[in-house]
């Protein structure tokens, strides 16, 4: 079971897990170029991938935003989670949904402050003049934490590539 985290600490980099990956590997008897070789063939990282197109596409995981979703959904809300692409360049980002009822989350998202962890173990997207942030995660899963009014939080997760 995955454990998403809402938190924006990071849980250990993608670096660090690879080099273990590969302490594992030549530990059990397989050569460092065929380790080499094999990583290099994995596919990139969703941040890896928003680093070299500018963009990824995201998925709601549910349907709705809930009030909290560290480990399943807990009082989901009446706000709809949908699909959106998340763009970002290491100095701004913003999020497009097609859906025509949100336009202010939109305008929130647009040209968004960018933090990008030194290993690319993900990044987070926060808004300039609210609460709240997107944040991508290495393999793909996002969380959206969005404040819809004073001390009142709602949560999104899923998946982007």
């Amino acid at each position: 079971m995955t454990v998403v985290h809402d938190d924006t600490r990071p849980r250990g980099g993608r670096r660090a897990a690879t080099q273990a990956s590969i302490r594992r590997a030549v530990g059990a008897g397989l050569s460092v170029a065929a380790v080499v070789a094999a990583a290099a063939d994995a596919a990139p990282s969703a941040v890896a991938t928003l680093v070299r197109s500018g963009a990824v596409t995201c998925q709601p995981a549910m349907p709705l935003f809930c009030s909290n979703i560290h480990v399943s959904c807990a009082g989901p809300s009446s706000m709809r989670a949908l699909p959106f692409t998340l763009r970002a360049t290491r100095s701004a980002g913003a999020i497009d949904i097609a859906a025509a009822d949100t336009a202010n989350l939109r305008a929130l998202y647009a040209e968004a402050r960018v933090e990008w962890d030194t290993d690319d173990a993900y990044v987070i997207l926060r808004p300039r003049q609210a609460s709240g942030y997107v944040k991508l995660l290495a393999d793909g899963t996002y969380i959206v934490r969005h404040y819809t009014a004073p001390y009142a939080a709602t949560m999104s997760r899923g998946r982007c590539e």
